[in-house]
Protein backbone atom coordinates (compact mmCIF):
# COMPACT_ATOMS: atom_id res chain seq x y z
CA UNK A 1 0.00 0.00 0.00
CA UNK A 2 1.04 3.55 -0.86
CA UNK A 3 2.23 5.66 1.97
CA UNK A 4 -0.35 9.24 1.71
CA UNK A 5 -0.67 12.25 3.46
CA UNK A 6 -3.30 14.48 3.33
CA UNK A 7 -3.08 18.71 3.71
CA UNK A 8 -6.64 20.26 4.59
CA UNK A 9 -9.40 18.73 6.99
CA UNK A 10 -12.35 20.58 5.93
CA UNK A 11 -15.60 19.14 4.06
CA UNK A 12 -13.70 17.59 0.98
CA UNK A 13 -10.91 16.79 2.83
CA UNK A 14 -13.11 14.54 5.13
CA UNK A 15 -14.24 12.73 2.31
CA UNK A 16 -11.03 12.24 0.57
CA UNK A 17 -9.38 10.40 3.88
CA UNK A 18 -12.85 8.49 3.88
CA UNK A 19 -11.91 7.51 0.47
CA UNK A 20 -8.06 7.42 0.94
CA UNK A 21 -7.88 5.55 3.89
CA UNK A 22 -9.55 2.35 2.18
CA UNK A 23 -6.89 2.18 -0.29
CA UNK A 24 -3.69 3.43 1.24
CA UNK A 25 -1.65 3.84 4.47
CA UNK A 26 -3.00 7.44 5.68
CA UNK A 27 0.26 8.17 8.03
CA UNK A 28 -0.53 12.05 7.99
CA UNK A 29 -3.38 14.58 8.27
CA UNK A 30 -1.99 18.61 8.29
CA UNK A 31 -4.75 20.89 9.53
CA UNK A 32 -4.58 24.14 11.07
CA UNK A 33 -5.39 23.63 14.17
CA UNK A 34 -9.42 23.89 14.71
CA UNK A 35 -10.07 21.64 17.95
CA UNK A 36 -14.09 20.55 16.10
CA UNK A 37 -11.12 18.87 13.47
CA UNK A 38 -8.66 17.75 15.41
CA UNK A 39 -11.43 15.44 18.14
CA UNK A 40 -12.63 14.27 14.75
CA UNK A 41 -9.69 12.95 13.62
CA UNK A 42 -8.80 11.63 16.94
CA UNK A 43 -12.09 9.54 16.66
CA UNK A 44 -12.54 8.14 13.64
CA UNK A 45 -9.25 7.75 12.01
CA UNK A 46 -7.24 7.54 15.34
CA UNK A 47 -4.14 5.92 13.60
CA UNK A 48 -3.48 8.60 11.57
CA UNK A 49 -0.88 11.42 12.73
CA UNK A 50 -2.20 14.69 12.77
CA UNK A 51 0.27 17.87 12.02
CA UNK A 52 0.03 21.85 11.44
CA UNK A 53 3.97 21.42 10.40
CA UNK A 54 3.95 20.43 6.70
CA UNK A 55 7.84 19.99 7.13
CA UNK A 56 6.76 16.77 9.46
CA UNK A 57 4.88 15.56 6.20
CA UNK A 58 8.36 16.36 3.73
CA UNK A 59 10.68 14.48 5.91
CA UNK A 60 8.49 11.46 5.99
CA UNK A 61 7.99 8.58 3.78
CA UNK A 62 4.73 9.12 2.33
CA UNK A 63 5.08 8.69 -1.24
CA UNK A 64 2.18 10.85 -2.42
CA UNK A 65 0.30 14.28 -0.86
CA UNK A 66 -3.16 15.17 -1.24
CA UNK A 67 -4.06 18.56 -1.02
CA UNK A 68 -7.74 19.97 -0.39
CA UNK A 69 -7.14 23.67 0.73
CA UNK A 70 -8.59 26.96 -0.20
CA UNK A 71 -7.87 27.65 -4.10
CA UNK A 72 -5.27 30.24 -3.66
CA UNK A 73 -3.00 28.09 -1.89
CA UNK A 74 -3.13 25.19 -4.33
CA UNK A 75 -0.27 26.60 -6.15
CA UNK A 76 2.26 27.31 -3.48
CA UNK A 77 1.47 23.95 -1.45
CA UNK A 78 1.72 22.11 -4.52
CA UNK A 79 4.94 23.38 -5.60
CA UNK A 80 6.66 22.38 -2.12
CA UNK A 81 5.42 18.71 -2.44
CA UNK A 82 6.58 18.08 -5.61
CA UNK A 83 10.13 20.08 -4.75
CA UNK A 84 10.57 17.77 -1.84
CA UNK A 85 9.92 14.39 -4.36
CA UNK A 86 6.35 13.48 -3.52
CA UNK A 87 3.34 13.20 -6.01
CA UNK A 88 0.78 15.30 -5.86
CA UNK A 89 -3.34 15.27 -6.02
CA UNK A 90 -4.52 18.59 -5.70
CA UNK A 91 -8.07 19.66 -5.90
CA UNK A 92 -8.97 21.59 -9.23
CA UNK A 93 -8.10 24.17 -10.17
CA UNK A 94 -4.04 23.50 -10.68
CA UNK A 95 -3.55 27.31 -9.83
CA UNK A 96 -5.48 30.45 -9.67
CA UNK A 97 -3.15 32.21 -12.79
CA UNK A 98 -1.76 30.29 -15.77
CA UNK A 99 1.42 31.18 -14.97
CA UNK A 100 1.26 29.03 -12.10
CA UNK A 101 -0.57 25.92 -13.78
CA UNK A 102 2.93 26.04 -16.56
CA UNK A 103 5.22 26.13 -13.27
CA UNK A 104 3.96 23.23 -11.29
CA UNK A 105 3.64 21.14 -14.62
CA UNK A 106 7.00 21.83 -16.12
CA UNK A 107 8.08 20.89 -12.51
CA UNK A 108 6.12 17.86 -12.25
CA UNK A 109 7.75 17.05 -15.37
CA UNK A 110 11.26 17.68 -14.82
CA UNK A 111 10.88 15.52 -11.22
CA UNK A 112 9.07 12.60 -12.86
CA UNK A 113 6.26 13.16 -10.99
CA UNK A 114 2.71 12.49 -11.08
CA UNK A 115 0.46 15.76 -10.70
CA UNK A 116 -2.86 14.70 -10.20
CA UNK A 117 -6.05 17.15 -10.32
CA UNK A 118 -9.31 16.78 -9.37
CA UNK A 119 -11.61 17.14 -11.71
CA UNK A 120 -14.03 14.75 -10.01
CA UNK A 121 -16.87 14.92 -13.11
CA UNK A 122 -14.13 13.74 -15.41
CA UNK A 123 -14.37 10.80 -13.48
CA UNK A 124 -18.26 10.65 -13.10
CA UNK A 125 -19.70 7.04 -14.31
CA UNK A 126 -22.22 8.93 -15.92
CA UNK A 127 -19.98 11.10 -18.15
CA UNK A 128 -18.03 7.62 -18.95
CA UNK A 129 -21.39 6.23 -20.13
CA UNK A 130 -21.99 9.40 -22.67
CA UNK A 131 -18.68 9.29 -24.10
CA UNK A 132 -19.26 5.56 -25.11
CA UNK A 133 -22.93 6.42 -25.93
CA UNK A 134 -21.29 9.66 -28.52
CA UNK A 135 -18.32 8.17 -29.53
CA UNK A 136 -19.49 8.13 -33.30
CA UNK A 137 -21.52 11.03 -32.90
CA UNK A 138 -21.10 15.02 -32.62
CA UNK A 139 -22.22 17.35 -29.90
CA UNK A 140 -23.87 20.23 -31.74
CA UNK A 141 -25.16 21.94 -28.19
CA UNK A 142 -24.99 21.84 -24.46
CA UNK A 143 -26.74 23.48 -22.09
CA UNK A 144 -25.35 23.70 -18.27
CA UNK A 145 -27.74 24.37 -15.52
CA UNK A 146 -26.05 24.18 -11.80
CA UNK A 147 -28.26 25.43 -8.95
CA UNK A 148 -27.01 25.20 -5.65
CA UNK A 149 -26.44 26.76 -2.56
CA UNK A 150 -23.31 27.88 -1.65
CA UNK A 151 -20.16 27.93 -1.22
CA UNK A 152 -19.47 31.65 -1.08
CA UNK A 153 -16.16 31.72 0.38
CA UNK A 154 -14.24 31.10 -3.03
CA UNK A 155 -14.21 32.76 -6.45
CA UNK A 156 -17.38 31.03 -8.49
CA UNK A 157 -14.57 30.99 -11.80
CA UNK A 158 -12.74 28.89 -10.02
CA UNK A 159 -14.78 26.92 -7.68
CA UNK A 160 -17.87 26.06 -9.84
CA UNK A 161 -17.14 26.98 -13.72
CA UNK A 162 -13.79 25.01 -13.17
CA UNK A 163 -15.56 21.75 -12.76
CA UNK A 164 -18.10 22.98 -16.27
CA UNK A 165 -15.26 23.67 -18.12
CA UNK A 166 -13.52 20.47 -17.22
CA UNK A 167 -16.68 18.48 -19.29
CA UNK A 168 -16.67 21.19 -21.91
CA UNK A 169 -12.47 21.11 -22.61
CA UNK A 170 -13.26 17.20 -22.45
CA UNK A 171 -16.26 16.94 -25.09
CA UNK A 172 -15.81 19.88 -27.31
CA UNK A 173 -12.14 21.00 -27.39
CA UNK A 174 -10.64 23.89 -26.74
CA UNK A 175 -13.36 27.04 -27.25
CA UNK A 176 -12.82 29.54 -30.29
CA UNK A 177 -14.20 32.56 -27.94
CA UNK A 178 -16.12 32.94 -24.83
CA UNK A 179 -18.78 35.54 -23.65
CA UNK A 180 -19.79 36.43 -20.25
CA UNK A 181 -23.73 36.78 -20.98
CA UNK A 182 -24.92 37.20 -17.53
CA UNK A 183 -23.32 38.11 -13.92
CA UNK A 184 -24.66 39.14 -11.10
CA UNK A 185 -23.58 39.44 -7.30
CA UNK A 186 -26.35 38.51 -4.62
CA UNK A 187 -23.93 37.55 -1.78
CA UNK A 188 -20.57 37.87 -2.98
CA UNK A 189 -19.20 40.20 -6.32
CA UNK A 190 -20.67 37.26 -8.75
CA UNK A 191 -22.73 34.47 -7.69
CA UNK A 192 -25.26 33.94 -10.75
CA UNK A 193 -23.24 33.48 -13.83
CA UNK A 194 -24.21 32.92 -17.66
CA UNK A 195 -21.36 32.05 -19.88
CA UNK A 196 -21.25 30.90 -23.43
CA UNK A 197 -18.42 29.15 -25.84
CA UNK A 198 -18.49 29.17 -29.36
CA UNK A 199 -16.47 26.08 -31.61
CA UNK A 200 -16.12 25.17 -34.77
CA UNK A 201 -18.62 24.18 -37.30
CA UNK A 202 -21.06 26.14 -35.24
CA UNK A 203 -21.04 24.22 -31.78
CA UNK A 204 -22.06 26.11 -28.61
CA UNK A 205 -22.13 25.45 -25.14
CA UNK A 206 -24.11 27.66 -22.57
CA UNK A 207 -23.32 27.19 -18.81
CA UNK A 208 -26.09 28.87 -15.96
CA UNK A 209 -24.36 28.74 -12.67
CA UNK A 210 -26.52 30.16 -9.87
CA UNK A 211 -25.18 29.18 -6.11
CA UNK A 212 -28.02 31.63 -4.46
CA UNK A 213 -30.60 28.79 -5.60
CA UNK A 214 -33.18 27.24 -3.04
CA UNK A 215 -32.62 23.75 -4.28
CA UNK A 216 -29.68 21.31 -5.65
CA UNK A 217 -29.74 20.20 -9.13
CA UNK A 218 -26.88 19.84 -11.35
CA UNK A 219 -27.59 18.92 -15.57
CA UNK A 220 -26.21 19.33 -18.63
CA UNK A 221 -28.20 18.47 -21.89
CA UNK A 222 -26.28 17.43 -24.55
CA UNK A 223 -27.88 17.81 -28.27
CA UNK A 224 -26.07 15.73 -31.21
CA UNK A 225 -26.67 14.68 -34.97
CA UNK A 226 -28.44 11.66 -33.67
CA UNK A 227 -29.51 12.18 -30.10
CA UNK A 228 -30.76 14.27 -27.17
CA UNK A 229 -29.23 13.01 -23.84
CA UNK A 230 -29.78 14.77 -20.58
CA UNK A 231 -27.11 14.25 -17.47
CA UNK A 232 -28.92 15.33 -14.03
CA UNK A 233 -26.88 14.68 -11.35
CA UNK A 234 -26.54 10.82 -10.96
CA UNK A 235 -29.15 9.58 -13.74
CA UNK A 236 -28.86 9.82 -17.48
CA UNK A 237 -31.81 10.29 -19.53
CA UNK A 238 -32.44 10.26 -23.45
CA UNK A 239 -35.14 12.18 -25.29
CA UNK A 240 -37.83 10.23 -27.31
CA UNK A 241 -38.83 12.21 -29.77
CA UNK A 242 -41.65 9.39 -30.78
CA UNK A 243 -42.81 9.76 -27.51
CA UNK A 244 -41.39 13.23 -26.75
CA UNK A 245 -40.41 12.13 -23.56
CA UNK A 246 -37.21 11.82 -21.28
CA UNK A 247 -36.63 7.90 -20.80
CA UNK A 248 -33.93 6.91 -17.79
CA UNK A 249 -30.63 5.11 -20.00
CA UNK A 250 -28.84 4.87 -16.84
CA UNK A 251 -27.72 5.28 -13.22
CA UNK A 252 -24.67 5.47 -11.82
CA UNK A 253 -24.01 3.15 -8.94
CA UNK A 254 -20.70 4.18 -7.63
CA UNK A 255 -19.38 7.51 -6.38
CA UNK A 256 -16.78 9.21 -8.65
CA UNK A 257 -14.62 10.57 -5.71
CA UNK A 258 -14.32 6.72 -5.22
CA UNK A 259 -13.26 6.29 -8.54
CA UNK A 260 -11.20 9.27 -8.58
CA UNK A 261 -8.57 8.05 -6.12
CA UNK A 262 -8.11 4.59 -6.97
CA UNK A 263 -7.42 6.25 -10.34
CA UNK A 264 -4.53 8.42 -8.67
CA UNK A 265 -3.15 5.37 -6.56
CA UNK A 266 -2.97 3.59 -9.62
CA UNK A 267 -1.48 6.06 -11.80
CA UNK A 268 1.37 6.14 -9.10
CA UNK A 269 2.33 2.26 -9.99
CA UNK A 270 3.65 3.63 -13.82
CA UNK A 271 4.63 7.12 -12.59
CA UNK A 272 2.26 8.27 -15.81
CA UNK A 273 -1.26 10.33 -15.79
CA UNK A 274 -2.60 11.02 -19.21
CA UNK A 275 -1.01 14.22 -20.52
CA UNK A 276 -4.33 15.14 -21.64
CA UNK A 277 -5.49 15.42 -18.61
CA UNK A 278 -3.07 18.18 -17.57
CA UNK A 279 -3.73 20.10 -20.96
CA UNK A 280 -7.22 20.31 -19.63
CA UNK A 281 -6.17 21.33 -16.16
CA UNK A 282 -4.12 24.31 -17.76
CA UNK A 283 -6.89 25.21 -20.32
CA UNK A 284 -9.19 25.57 -17.70
CA UNK A 285 -6.95 27.89 -15.85
CA UNK A 286 -5.92 29.81 -19.01
CA UNK A 287 -9.46 30.40 -19.85
CA UNK A 288 -10.77 31.03 -16.84
CA UNK A 289 -8.10 33.59 -16.24
CA UNK A 290 -9.17 35.20 -19.41
CA UNK A 291 -12.97 35.81 -18.68
CA UNK A 292 -12.37 36.96 -15.13
CA UNK A 293 -10.51 39.71 -17.32
CA UNK A 294 -13.78 39.97 -19.06
CA UNK A 295 -15.88 41.18 -15.91
CA UNK A 296 -17.70 44.40 -16.00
Amino acid sequence: MKNVAIIGIGRWGKLLIKEFDNISNVKFCHFLGSKNNAKWLKKYYPKIESTQNIEDILKSDVDAVVIATPLSTHFKISQQILQNNKHVFVEKPIATTKKDAIKLIALAKKKQLVLFVGHIFLHHPVFKKINIILKNDTIQFAKFDWNKTGTFNEDIFLNLLSHELSIILELFGTPLSSHILYSKGVITDVDQLIVDFDFSKNRKCLVNINRCSNFKNKSILLKTKKKILLWENDDLFEFDQKNMKYNLIFRSKEEPLKIECKQFLQSLKTLKYEKMKLDISYKVVQILDDLIKKLP
